[in-house]
C-alpha cells in the first residue's frame, strides 16, 4: 500500500513539473485549449483568470485582452504599420477617397469562447482580419450615400452614420465600439485636378480684372488730358477769332467795360471809373 501512493506521489510530482503556469490578470481572459485526446479542439475551451495550470503539449493557453484596443490604419509608414494601410471608399458618384482611419474597441469578456472557436487566432489578428473588414465594410456602405462634394462638406454626419452601423455590427461579433475616427480624407486625382483648375482660373480671373480696371484708369486719364487739350485750343481759337476781327473786338472791350461799371471796377483800379487822375480833376477849384 505505502508503495502504491509513493507511485502516485510521483507521478503527480513528475506531472507539475512537466506543467506550465500563465497568470491572467483583470484586464484579460485566458482560453485553455486541449490540443489531444477527447476533448481536442475547441469544443471544450475553459476560461479562465489568475493563476492557469496547463500541460504541454495537451494543452495550450491563448490570452484575450479585454482592455481597449486601439488601431490606427493609414497610409501614414511611420504609424501602426510600415505598409499602407488606409481604406479606399467610393462615393454615390464613383470618386474614390483614401480614408486614414482609427478605432477603438473591447471584447466582450463572455463571448472571447466564441471568438476563438469562430476564428482561432490572437487578439491582434483578430482585430486586423475580421474587423478590419467589418469597418472597411461599414464605410463603404455608407459612403455610397453621398456625392462626392457632399461627403467632403458633411463628413461629420458621414461619420456619425458609420458609427452607428458599425456599432451594431460589431456588437453581433462580441466587440464593444468605443468610438471610430476618420483621421484624414484623401481627395480623388479627379477632384485634386478640378481644385487645381477652378483654383488656376480664379488667378488669371484677378489677374485680368486687375489688368482692366488699370486700362480704365489710363484711358480716363487720356479723356481728360484730351479734353482739357480741347478746351484749351477752343480758347484759342476763341481768341484769335475775337483779335483777328476789329468789331469783334470792340465789342469784347464794350462788354468788359460794362462788366466792371456793374461791378465798380475799372482797368486803372477798384471803384475809378475815370481813371487815376480823376482825384486832381475834382479837386482843381
Amino acid at each position: 500500500m505505502n508503495r502504491i501512493l509513493v507511485v502516485v506521489a510521483v507521478i503527480l510530482v513528475t506531472l507539475g513539473l512537466a506543467g506550465s503556469c500563465k497568470i491572467a490578470d483583470s484586464a484579460e481572459v485566458a482560453l485553455v485549449v486541449d490540443q489531444i485526446g477527447t476533448n481536442k479542439g475547441v469544443p471544450n475551451i475553459e476560461m479562465a483568470s489568475g493563476f492557469i495550470f496547463y500541460f504541454p503539449p495537451t494543452q495550450d493557453v491563448f490570452m484575450y485582452p479585454t482592455s481597449v484596443q486601439h488601431k490606427v490604419w493609414t497610409a501614414d509608414s511611420n504609424e501602426d504599420s510600415p505598409t499602407d494601410e488606409h481604406i479606399d471608399v467610393t462615393s454615390a458618384d464613383g470618386a474614390t477617397f483614401g480614408l486614414d482611419v482609427s478605432i477603438n474597441l473591447q471584447l466582450q469578456r463572455a463571448r472571447a469562447a466564441e471568438l476563438f472557436i469562430k476564428y482561432r487566432v490572437d487578439m491582434e489578428d483578430l482585430i486586423n482580419s475580421r474587423v478590419r473588414t467589418i469597418v472597411r465594410k461599414e464605410l463603404l456602405d455608407n459612403a455610397v450615400n453621398f456625392a462626392s462634394d457632399s461627403l467632403l462638406q458633411h463628413r461629420n454626419v458621414y461619420e456619425g452614420n458609420v458609427t452607428r452601423s458599425l456599432t451594431a455590427s460589431l456588437e453581433k461579433e462580441g466587440f464593444t465600439l468605443n468610438n471610430i475616427a476618420i483621421l484624414k480624407m484623401q481627395l480623388p486625382k479627379s477632384y485634386k485636378a478640378a481644385i487645381e483648375r477652378k483654383i488656376a482660373v480664379l488667378q488669371e480671373t484677378a489677374t485680368i480684372i486687375s489688368q482692366t480696371k488699370q486700362a480704365e484708369q489710363t484711358a480716363l486719364k487720356k479723356v481728360a488730358l484730351a479734353k482739357g487739350n480741347y478746351e484749351a485750343a477752343q480758347y484759342d481759337a476763341k481768341t484769335k477769332e475775337i483779335l483777328s476781327q476789329p468789331k469783334l473786338l470792340e465789342l469784347y472791350k464794350a462788354e468788359t467795360a460794362r462788366i466792371r461799371a456793374t461791378n465798380g471796377t475799372s482797368e486803372y483800379g477798384s471803384n475809378n471809373v475815370f481813371g487815376s487822375t480823376s482825384g486832381i480833376l475834382l479837386n482843381r477849384n
